[in-house]
């Protein structure tokens, strides 16, 4: 055989492997099957799973960063929400409409505590005793003012203690007269009954915040055991009648 037949043949060869012999080819093969790639391989993953780890660890960090930030300003917009909403409530509070009658009224209007009050059934006689100790107490304080009307307020007590008395006076001169002179029922001797006070009249938010006031001071009352004034004394009728009148002076 000359070697003219031969050529053809590796020219063949070589097309069939697209020019690259197959030795070279299956040395490729073999290398692509080998431990030495295979662990190659797996390293050169693993690089690139630590990059990405490392990528994702530093997002995940930024992101904490930005998730506790929204969560203070989150807390700050509440806190102010809350303030606007406490606020809406006072101003509702404040702004709800009133009688201006009433308005009036309670500008020259004094309320009074520990008003002894009568046990009558008559209604008449009741009146009649409130009438009477508000004026045994005006006398002690020296004022000419007769109030305008007086009436108790409220329902009946279940304990006994006498429900709070209100005096309507003729302008708010005069509740501010009474109310300046006030202090000197401190000498007015109730014989063991507790001590009058004299506050002036409130709305229903004004006596809250009153409350509230008077729960923050402590006070020391003193109820005196004797006095250069007038008792008020309450004998209990012996017929329908009920009698308030002051005891005589030593």
């Amino acid at each position: 055989m000359s070697s003219s037949s031969i050529k053809p043949n590796n020219k063949k060869k070589k097309l069939e492997s697209g020019g690259v012999s197959m030795d070279h080819v299956n040395h490729i093969r073999e290398y692509f099957r080998s431990k030495e790639f295979s662990d190659l391989l797996d390293k050169a993953v693993d690089r690139a799973i630590e990059k990405n780890l490392a990528s994702l660890d530093k997002l995940s960090e930024s992101s904490k960063v930005v998730i506790q930030q929204l969560e203070v300003e989150l807390l700050k917009q509440q806190n102010k929400l809350k303030e606007i909403e406490g606020t809406i409530q006072k101003s509702r509070k404040g702004g709800e409409e009133e009688d201006p009658a009433e308005a009036k009224e309670r500008r020259r209007s004094v309320v009074l505590l520990n008003i002894p009050e009568s046990k009558s059934y008559f209604q008449h006689e009741r009146n009649m005793l409130d009438v009477t100790s508000v004026n045994i107490l005006l006398r002690h304080l020296n004022l000419g003012c007769q109030p305008m009307a007086l009436y108790r307020m409220g329902k009946e007590r279940s304990d006994g203690k006498p429900r709070l008395l209100k005096l309507v006076l003729a302008s708010s001169q005069m509740q501010r007269e009474l109310l300046k002179v006030a202090p000197q029922l401190k000498s007015f001797d109730t014989r063991g009954h507790p001590p009058v006070y004299i506050r002036r009249s409130m709305s229903k938010q004004e006596l809250e915040e009153f409350r509230e006031e008077r729960k923050k001071i402590k006070q020391s009352q003193v109820i005196p055991s004797s006095a250069n004034s007038e008792e008020m004394i309450i004998d209990p009728p012996a017929s329908s009648s009920v009698n308030v009148t002051p005891a005589p002076k030593n």
